[in-house]
């Protein structure tokens, strides 16, 4: 693809967008609505994965400045890290952030 002799066939300049506004929007938004289902459901395995390690096995959770401390925040933080970090480069990166602020509100509820 680096080869001189085919930059002449390889132009882009007069291409233009290969997906137009509507399509667009519509692959933005399957994009978001797929990223909340796999938040969902990573979030809800990093319950149940705390569930299997810590409680059903009814060892001690670790206790720091006289609470009990988990590593749930941690798993959480990274998926919303990578979810963010990714979405920089389709520049929809304030509303993955929304989306996942969404997502939040309902994992805090259960």
């Amino acid at each position: 693809m680096g080869s001189p002799t085919l930059q002449p066939e390889m132009g882009s300049e007069g291409l233009g967008p290969l997906l137009d506004k509507d399509e667009m929007e519509m692959a933005h938004q399957y994009f978001l609505e797929d990223l909340q289902e796999k938040l969902r459901t990573s979030l809800k395995n990093a319950v149940k994965l705390e569930l299997e390690e810590v409680w059903q096995k009814e060892k001690e959770p670790e206790i720091l400045n006289d609470y009990y401390h988990s590593d749930m925040h941690i798993t959480v933080c990274e998926l919303i890290h990578g979810y963010v970090k990714n979405s920089r480069e389709i520049g929809l990166e304030q509303e993955v952030v929304s989306t996942c602020t969404e997502e939040l509100k309902h994992f805090s509820k259960q």
